[in-house]
């Protein structure tokens, strides 16, 4: 069997058009990244957690959003037109599903 190697994935901050963070009253809590990578290239982080303590993705994601001045379920400024299409062919790729 073939070894495995870990993955790293390096988002770059001015790559990045959506970010959300959420905790919920019955212990579920999630962290969300979206980001154009290229042309017609996006990647989406999605993270889960139950419990009170936050895990390092979420205080990571967190220091961006500071860095950057996003807040929590805000688009950024530069990509909103962008994000509304991945919104919008995300959708209809899930109806045909």
């Amino acid at each position: 069997m073939a070894k495995t190697k870990d993955l790293t994935i390096s988002v770059p901050k001015d790559k990045i058009m959506y970010t959300n963070i959420s905790k919920s009253s019955d212990g579920y809590n999630s962290a969300r990244l979206v980001a154009k990578m290229g042309e017609k290239e996006y990647i989406s982080i999605s993270y889960e957690w139950e419990g009170e303590g936050v895990p390092g993705f979420a205080m990571d994601l967190m220091s961006s959003m500071q860095a950057a001045s996003l807040k929590s379920g805000e688009v950024a400024a530069a990509f909103v037109e962008e994000y509304e299409a991945y919104i919008k062919k995300d959708e209809e790729s899930n109806e045909e599903d």
